[in-house]
């Protein structure tokens, strides 16, 4: 019988409460999330070990930058890495819809309940 290997998301969210209730409900869905608050301390966390982050999970609007330029700049680096950019605006944002334009880069609305942020990042993880 084969293990599943865990999948490494790196969640970037500025807002703690938000933060702290998705990688709680991300764990019990079987992810190891690693996590951040800002721009900053997500090109830290994924400088310590860029290979082995799964996918990232990004909120579009974050206090030091826009996390949609995070997604650019990482995926520059990794260009197999899966992004799903949550954002309370609508998809045809004029960011938004620049930050679409990338390859494997999905858009989800805030709110979003933890079963649809699963599937998402699921159907991601399985198109690599």
């Amino acid at each position: 019988m084969t293990v599943p290997s865990v999948r490494t998301l790196l969640l970037v969210e500025d807002h703690l409460a938000s933060r702290v209730a998705m990688r709680e409900l991300l764990v019990d869905r079987s992810f190891r999330v690693l996590d951040a608050g800002t721009l900053g301390q997500a090109h830290a966390v994924f400088c310590e070990e860029p290979d082995k982050i799964d996918a990232l999970v990004t909120d579009m609007t974050l206090p030091d930058g826009l996390g949609s330029h995070l997604a650019a700049e990482l995926q520059r680096a990794r260009p197999d890495l899966p992004v799903v950019i949550l954002s309370g605006r609508d998809a045809d944002d004029p960011e938004v819809s620049r930050a679409l334009r990338a390859q494997r880069t999905v858009f989800a609305r805030k709110p979003i309940h933890i079963d649809e942020l699963e599937s998402v990042i699921s159907h991601l993880l399985e198109s690599k």
